[in-house]
């Protein structure tokens, strides 16, 4: 990348404007290279590096060449560049501003350097004709760690923890659309405790894996109904109990999201199945109480009751013999 050098006319303290005016012939570069669309993002969030600097600072003013960054590992180079900042010894030292690319990307970075290597500040980048920022800190590949802000141009926002380049550790993540999730990262993922809320009023808090739900947790739903236990891959998975808005409730085992294996169904008018489900259906051995007591036992099928069931009063005493076919009782014999 090829720039002019106007160290020459910035290098000598002569007063503030002198600053601006070095600031200035180093955006117009940018511009020059036909970039202009990250100048003005950079503009419209305020990298102004004048506010950085005192006039005394105006003697280790001066443009130098990026030597670029190679090396970085799953990362794209970054391509040899210009910048306008403090030096010591030749280094970047101090405030500056940096331009570069990487691959078809932009980035424009106004930071704190340290031998060269930027610590901490924030940049502008464009990717995909779309502007993203960031403020927080840097590691020696140029790469967002440690804490810091970002933003795109579509209204996401994350305020937490890099390492890498990659949400890891604690954050908070919101959307255009309402929604928002704080907790635990690990490599971009939600991976850990957090909480995710929808922004139609639904959310969820508990553990996370790889994205997904995983774990315990307790889900939310703004209609009222609720469910509490075990997770994975985002589905009901183990243990646990849904409760309706209704009033009706489950507790018991879930499998894939369905209810499978051993439950207990209670409706709100009192009645309640206790015994084997299969892909959210009675299925086997069960027994039926209802809301007056009386209860009885038998095999279901796709939540009809099949061959014969015995129904008992509340006290336990057996009242008759009914056998059914496919849900429909067909005969029925009064317990001698």
């Amino acid at each position: 990348m090829e720039f002019q050098d106007f160290s020459e006319n910035i290098t000598k303290p002569k007063s503030r404007q002198i600053i601006q005016l070095g600031l200035n012939q180093f955006l117009q570069q940018i511009r020059d290279l036909g970039n202009n669309q990250i100048v003005d993002a950079a503009q419209l969030h305020g990298i102004l590096l004048l506010r950085r600097f005192k006039e005394q600072h105006v003697n280790s003013l001066m443009q130098s060449q990026f030597e670029g960054i190679t090396n970085r590992g799953k990362y794209s180079d970054l391509q040899p560049g210009m910048y306008y900042g403090q030096h010591v010894n030749g280094l970047r030292e101090g405030y500056g501003l940096l331009f570069t690319t990487c691959g078809i990307d932009l980035f424009l970075y106004e930071c704190e350097w340290t031998k060269g290597m930027p610590i901490k500040g924030r940049q502008v980048s464009i990717s995909n004709k779309m502007w993203q920022k960031y403020e927080g800190q840097y590691d020696e590949l140029y790469l967002m760690t440690g804490t810091g802000n970002w933003q795109n141009e579509d209204g996401q926002t994350y305020q937490g923890q890099w390492q890498r380049n990659k949400r890891n550790g604690y954050g908070k993540n919101t959307w255009p659309n309402g929604g928002s999730y704080q907790g635990e990262y690990k490599d971009n993922n939600r991976h850990g405790q957090g909480i995710y809320k929808w922004a139609n009023g639904n959310s969820y808090e508990g553990e996370y894996k790889d994205n997904n739900r995983h774990g315990q947790g307790i889900f939310k739903w703004s209609s009222g109904d609720s469910y509490q236990g075990e997770w994975k891959d985002n589905n009901r998975h183990g243990q646990g109990i849904y409760k309706w808005a209704n009033g009706n409730s489950y507790e018991g085992e879930y499998k894939d999201h369905k209810k499978h294996g051993q439950g207990i169904f209670k409706y709100a008018n009192g009645d309640s199945y206790k015994g084997h489900w299969q892909n959210d259906n009675l299925h086997g051995i069960g027994r039926f109480t209802y809301s007056s007591g009386q209860y009885e036992e038998g095999q279901w099928k796709d939540s009809k009751q099949v061959g014969e069931h015995k129904k008992y009063s509340k006290e336990g005493i057996l009242l008759e013999l009914i056998t059914y076919d496919d849900g429909n009782d067909v005969k029925r014999e009064k317990a001698q």
